[in-house]
């Protein structure tokens, strides 16, 4: 008879063991008999959850010769096809929901190892092709394939409130009337509860709403067969939840989505809101896409619904419970490490009001030419009254003026052409010699040396309440302008404006006094070139309209009697400084949200001496602000003030990136003995705390990969 003996033991040093059921999922669900699973990763964010499943034997135990490269297996690719799914369940609970993606057939191991990657790869089949936008006039939402995807352009709020039938929840979309109302009237919208229709910022809340209602929208039969939505029985997408407080609810930068997938544009979109990654859970035999706190709140709180995990790890003394942590590997890496970051948008665009007064002394615009370059224009075109002349050689061009016996006649002899004076030809072969006279004007420098200096000086420090040119100078040098205006007025009944791109406005006056000024055509074919010459091209041809003309008199009757009308010119000029937001976790505005200052050495930063180990971003297309100073774009007033501002815009972007950089990357594992379904991607690990021993080491990072090993077994919890 053997013996035997009985040993009681305390829970405490129990490993648990838990055996993964693998169930497939689809027609009868049936469950794999011999399928075995190797590794279960659970992640978060880019990196999709993953399972690997080992099979051996199809029939049972005792089967003899090869299961593998069999086309008429239970396993072949023609059975179990790729794509397909599977479910894993631990104690009853769904772990992983996912479908077939790689499959590894082993010839001496007689087996074949299947790879399962997260349903959350479906998205990547989506393209983000065109936009949903909103018709203010169907009041519905609408797919605009030539519409690009591209949230907050130049910092103009292009985004709406929207409703949409049979879909629940609230949602976003793009408005094609960017910065207005419903009816097109101006509206300061609540930024945080917008009426629907109303223009408002894009934030990453908001745009994850939209590429929930993207997945989910049906444009209609018979109506773009190629639009692709989420697959509905294996992915659910609930209306998310995120803090009030998080940085989700900031406005975005300048951001192009169009090229993307969807999947790609869900992690640009977080990445943007710095504070919440993506999650799969799982629920009804569907995945569910979540999200979760990726670090703890500025407040030094966690969000979410996993709270704060503590590990036990003994150090010293008797194990007390073998569910402590028994091997680690913890790595602290800086190289990507800044003290602060730097975000610059783009130029201060002051659009203000240029004035040629017949003056140059005294004009903000006056011509960029010299009187030498007017006298040999004029001199071309008249020639001797009844001939053109002109230079031999382009050096001559000038010497006409004081020396006339090195230009030519163009009479047809000496095997020139014959080219009459005061004639279209005439003033092309002008034009070629002389490009600027009657055509190109140039801004006064803003030097304080001319009134006309000082007085664009002055327009130019129309914002130096907020950028003091003691810290941001002006150079006196003439500037290029924009194509376009900041935005026109439209006075009924009231203040109505909307916000949109305008061609500049040029009026002109035979006024000397500079009375009674009319507009010139918007096709006025204003040039602007590089060295801020502007040259009005469609303004002094002689054709058309004479009213049109930059110069009253004609070249082609009297060119000594040619002269310059009184022109008015509403443009936008560049001021000489970027719109900036700048955090430092050790100057004045700090900023510590990871609390790791003191654990770089202070000597890396030094605010009084500019030393500073800086992370520079350049966004000039996302944050801009718009100025007019006694600008009168189409309305009876002059208005001066703020049309967009972006500097909230700019330092939230600043903090969540200062989130990013201002951080030593922690990488750790930490290895449990058993399989501990308990721990799930995504939930936040506080730290450390010895067992045996005094003290703890603070973590303070989410666990980006949990692996199960059920062959060890042991659990892995992976910080990233």
């Amino acid at each position: 008879m053997p013996a035997f003996g009985v040993v009681e033991t305390s829970p405490k040093l129990e490993v648990p063991r838990v055996v993964p059921v693998v169930s497939s999922l689809g027609d009868g669900a049936a469950a794999f008999d011999w399928a075995e699973v190797k590794v279960l990763q659970d992640s978060v964010d880019e990196v999709l959850s993953s399972a690997l499943i080992s099979i051996r034997n199809i029939a049972g135990n005792d089967e003899r010769g090869p299961i593998t490269l069999k086309p008429d297996s239970y396993a072949s690719s023609k059975n179990l096809k790729y794509f397909s799914r599977v479910q894993i369940t631990m104690n009853g609970e769904t772990k992983f929901i996912g479908n077939l993606q790689k499959r590894r057939e082993m010839g001496t191991a007689n087996a074949i190892h299947l790879t399962y990657k997260s349903d959350l790869r479906l998205l990547m089949g989506i393209p983000m092709r065109g936009a949903l936008v909103w018709d203010p006039y169907a009041q519905a939402v609408r797919f605009a394939p030539r519409y690009l995807d591209r949230v907050n352009p130049r910092g103009y709020r292009n985004c709406c409130k929207v409703s949409v039938t049979g879909i629940d929840g609230s949602f976003y979309a793009y408005t094609k009337l960017a910065e207005v109302g419903t009816n097109g009237e101006w509206l300061d919208a609540d930024q945080q509860n917008p009426e629907i229709g109303v223009a408002t910022d894009w934030t990453p809340e908001r745009y994850i709403s939209y590429l929930r209602l993207r997945a989910l929208f049906n444009p209609g039969d018979g109506v773009n067969p190629e639009w692709v939505k989420m697959d509905t029985n294996k992915l659910s997408w609930p209306a998310p939840s995120f803090a009030p407080a998080s940085r989700m609810r900031m406005k975005m930068p300048d951001t192009p989505f169009y090229g993307e997938r969807l999947f790609g544009a869900l992690i640009k979109t977080l990445d943007i809101g710095c504070d919440y990654g993506l999650h799969a859970t799982y629920a009804g035999g569907k995945t569910v896409i979540s999200f979760h706190m990726r670090a703890p709140a500025e407040s030094g709180t966690y969000v979410g619904d996993t709270g704060l995990v503590h590990l036990p790890l003994q150090r010293s003394g008797a194990v007390a419970d073998v569910k402590t942590v028994y091997d680690f590997e913890a790595e602290g890496d800086a190289s990507e490490f800044a003290t602060g970051v730097v975000v610059e948008g783009g130029c201060i665009e002051i659009e203000l009001e240029l004035v040629w007064n017949g003056n140059p002394d005294s004009s903000t615009l006056i011509p960029a030419w010299t009187d030498v370059e007017e006298q040999a224009f004029v001199f071309i075109i008249a020639g001797d009254g009844t001939w053109m002349q002109g230079p031999e050689r382009p050096e001559d061009v000038l010497a006409g003026v004081s020396e006339p016996t090195k230009w030519l006649t163009f009479d047809g002899t000496g095997g020139r052409p014959a080219i009459r004076a005061k004639t279209p030809e005439a003033l092309q072969f002008a034009r070629q010699c002389l490009p600027r006279p009657f055509r190109a004007f140039m801004i006064q420098p803003t030097a304080d040396n001319t009134a006309g200096g000082a007085s664009l000086k002055l327009l130019m420090e129309g914002v130096k309440t907020r950028f003091p040119n003691d810290r941001y100078p002006l150079l006196g040098v003439s500037r290029s302008i924009e194509e376009e205006q900041v935005q026109p007025f439209f006075e009924e009944d009231g203040e109505k404006r909307g916000r949109m791109n305008w061609p500049v406005r040029l009026r002109l006056s035979e006024d000397e006094n500079g009375g009674e000024y009319h507009d010139a055509p918007y096709n006025n074919g204003l040039r602007i070139q590089a060295d801020g010459l502007l040259y009005l091209d469609g303004l002094t041809d002689e054709q058309g309209d004479p009213t049109n003309l930059i110069y009253t008199g004609s070249f082609f009757v009297d060119p000594d009697d040619v002269a310059l009308k009184r022109l008015k010119l509403n443009a936008v000029v560049l001021h000489d400084h970027r719109i900036l937001a700048h955090r430092d976790i050790f100057w004045d505005d700090a900023f510590d949200a990871n609390n790791v200052a003191g654990e770089v050495d202070s000597s890396l930063s030094d605010r009084k001496n500019r030393v500073g180990l800086q992370f520079n971003i350049l966004s000039p297309d996302g944050f801009r602000e718009q100025h007019q100073v006694k600008s009168v774009p189409m309305g009876n007033e002059a208005k001066t003030r703020v049309l967009l501002s972006d500097q909230a815009g700019i330092g939230g972007h600043c903090a969540r990136r200062l989130a990013d950089k201002a951080a030593i990357i922690k990488r750790s594992k930490w290895y449990l003995p058993g399989i501990r379904p308990e721990f799930r991607a995504g939930m936040m690990l506080g730290s450390i705390k010895f067992q045996g021993a005094a003290g703890s080491y603070p973590v303070n990072r989410r666990l980006t990969d949990v692996r199960y090993e059920p062959d060890v077994p042991r659990t892995a919890l992976i910080c990233g």
